[in-house]
């Protein structure tokens, strides 16, 4: 199967793009929590009312999901399910899928990979499109990304 990348909102691009960037995003998650500061001392607003004690405060600041981060000047939103994505991806695959994958996406060369693995190209292609295919799975399950758009049933 092709996949035609000239849409930008096209879900194997997104799914492509934050493998290449995974490093990158746990960065940024890193850093957008530790750019929060102390939540020690503050008084936030909690269901039934504010919230003065620093440990539940630090405990409900580490609890909230990041909304977005950005990488090379892309926006991400839900980062912590993008790579809950990848670890799934990565657990689902067997040794030998995982060992291609993460080859392809750390840049190597898929002629080097295919010699260094003892693969063809055709297998090389085929474990790509499936491991893709099962991101894009439960990226889609997590809501990160739309497989069909604008369906009009009328």
């Amino acid at each position: 199967m092709q996949y035609k990348n000239n849409r930008r909102d096209d879900y194997i691009a997104v799914v492509d793009f934050v493998f290449y960037h995974e490093s990158k995003i746990k960065q940024a998650v890193r850093e957008r929590r530790l750019d929060s500061g102390s939540h020690a001392g503050k008084m936030t607003a909690g269901r039934s009312g504010y919230i003065s004690d620093p440990t539940a405060q630090t405990a409900l600041h580490e609890l909230t999901p990041i909304r977005y981060v950005y990488v090379n000047g892309r926006k991400i939103d839900h980062p912590e399910k993008w790579l809950y994505v990848i670890r799934a991806t990565y657990e689902h695959l067997d040794e030998l899928q995982r060992k291609v994958a993460k080859s392809r996406y750390r840049g190597e060369n898929y002629q080097e990979t295919c010699c260094k693995l003892c693969v063809s190209q055709s297998t090389y292609g085929r474990i790509m499109t499936d491991t893709r295919m099962y991101a894009a799975a439960v990226a889609a399950q997590f809501g990160l990304i739309e497989i069909v758009k604008n369906i009009n049933n009328g």
